[in-house]
């Protein structure tokens, strides 16, 4: 890819300490992360080398999903899931099956008979600007737009070696002392810390991002 600063090579799947988006039954997440914060999730996907597929709201099917979000982008999209993430390239994704989301506005969504295989990579788009010309019975009541994440998503469990990681977001360099063996693992480079780039930020607000609570 040409030098593009509005795009990436690399996508990220982040953690998140609260319940999943879903609160299907059938969530095959909600056992394994029951009741640990973002860090010690990213951590046991270190540990097992898997990142489990979680259940989709709207579409009520399992991916693994991932951002684009560019590096002006980052303080932001952390501090609505975590400052905890990993990293791979679009291309070794896409070799899991990873393809990027469809932002359907509702009217269209609910004119498609969806095959499961593409319902997936689906997912209502009902952004600020619209009216109630959009509103549908199985549609979102509210607002819903979330195309700055620039999702991609992988269809099943995606497995990796630690070879195969890019990189390793955390909030500090005091985390490491929980990742223990992983760090020689996965390689101390690899580990990218938050904080860092948020005093970046402050001092040379070249992205100019508002101050944002990061956990």
């Amino acid at each position: 890819m040409e030098n593009r600063p509005d795009f990436s090579d690399y996508l990220v799947h982040f953690t998140k300490g609260s319940r999943p988006c879903s609160r299907s039954i059938y969530n095959p997440t909600i056992e394994v992360t029951k009741n640990i914060n973002a860090r010690d999730k990213l951590i046991n996907i270190l540990r097992t080398q898997t990142i489990i597929a979680s259940r989709l709201p709207w579409v009520n099917l399992n991916a693994v999903c991932f951002t684009e979000c560019v590096w002006g982008s980052l303080l932001a999209h952390a501090s609505h899931y975590s400052c905890y993430g990993i990293g791979f390239k679009k291309q070794f994704v896409f070799q899991q099956g990873g393809n990027p989301v469809f932002y359907v506005r509702p009217t269209l969504y609910e004119k498609q008979q969806w095959e499961d295989s593409l319902k997936l990579f689906t997912t209502p788009f009902k952004p600020s600007y619209s009216d109630s010309s959009e509103d549908v019975s199985n549609g979102p009541k509210n607002f819903l737009d979330f195309s700055h994440e620039r999702e991609w998503r992988v269809p099943e469990d995606m497995h990796f070696t630690y070879s195969d990681i890019e990189f390793v977001i955390v909030k500090s360099s005091q985390d490491l002392i929980h990742f223990k063996n992983l760090v020689n693992l996965v390689g101390e480079k690899k580990f990218l810390y938050m904080d860092n780039y948020a005093k970046i930020e402050q001092y040379w607000p070249v992205h100019k991002v508002r101050e944002l609570n990061l956990h």
